[in-house]
């Protein structure tokens, strides 16, 4: 009964999303700053060689059947709570998709952010993509769970991709430090914890220190009704100056010099 529930309350919410956005990505959009992400970023049809290397890893991780002991997938992972799960099943459940792991590497490649920080590494997919949309950037991945941090870092040097450090800690034990590295611009891309409670802290505390300049991802912003109204007090939030709308998405830009916009655009 639960999972017919969260279905129709995801089918509500892409429906009032779609009947919000118009029918084009520029229809509305005033902000040359906005413009520009579509344009440049959004409709990049260009077919750049890390898609490649990253879907051939996610294909190869499918086809593993090879059974592993989790010892920390909590209640906020797409994973779900089981102790054992294939390497298949891992990269179906809990893997960054195609459409959303390419937007990763544009908005990398795009804004060339000094710093990369991933929350929720699991098997390394969408750290392949931002790992390569920027090399010069270094990339620090956090993933709670030994085994799947293993194999992620392994095929993360096997790629070449050696501006990666993957931490194995929890969030909440990782963030305090993490957040003591941060001096550039930087892009975080938060994943791994779905929670309502868990996801508003991570964002409280990247949103007091990042600066200007720096980018703020969500995945799975419609995944339940928590993170549902999770992303609506991130918007309301003052230190989220631009706000983009994608449904399986959310960005945040921190511009300083912005007065505070929220952008629902059909992706």
């Amino acid at each position: 009964m639960w999972h017919w529930f969260k279905w129709f309350g995801t089918s509500a919410a892409f429906l009032k999303y779609w009947l919000k956005t118009g029918h084009k990505k520029d229809y509305g959009v005033h902000s040359p700053f906005v413009y520009g992400f579509i344009a440049s970023v959004l409709s990049d049809k260009v077919r750049y060689n890390a898609y490649d290397i990253a879907e051939t890893y996610r294909y190869s991780l499918k086809k593993d059947k090879t059974l592993i002991r989790l010892t920390d997938f909590g209640a906020g992972s797409r994973a779900g709570r089981a102790q054992e799960r294939t390497v298949a099943d891992i990269a179906s459940l809990a893997s960054v998709s195609r459409k959303s792991g390419r937007l990763l590497f544009r908005i990398a490649q795009y804004y060339k952010p000094d710093l990369i920080i991933e929350l929720g590494t699991s098997l390394g997919i969408s750290t392949h993509y931002l790992a390569s949309g920027n090399p010069d950037a270094r990339v620090i991945t956090i993933e709670a769970d030994p085994a799947v941090a293993t194999l992620a870092s392994a095929a993360l040097q096997h790629h070449n991709l050696m501006n990666v450090s993957v931490i194995i800690d929890t969030f909440e034990n990782a963030l305090p430090w993490i957040l003591t590295e941060i001096r550039g611009k930087t892009l975080v891309f938060i994943d791994g914890n779905h929670q309502f409670s868990s996801t508003l802290s991570y964002a409280s505390s990247f949103l007091s220190r990042l600066p200007d300049g720096s980018i703020l991802v969500f995945d799975d912003i419609n995944w339940s009704e928590g993170m549902r109204q999770a992303w609506k007090e991130i918007r309301g939030n003052k230190k989220a100056t631009l706000v983009i709308d994608l449904f399986y998405m959310g960005i945040v830009f921190i511009k300083h010099d912005f007065f505070p916009e929220n952008y629902t655009i059909r992706f």
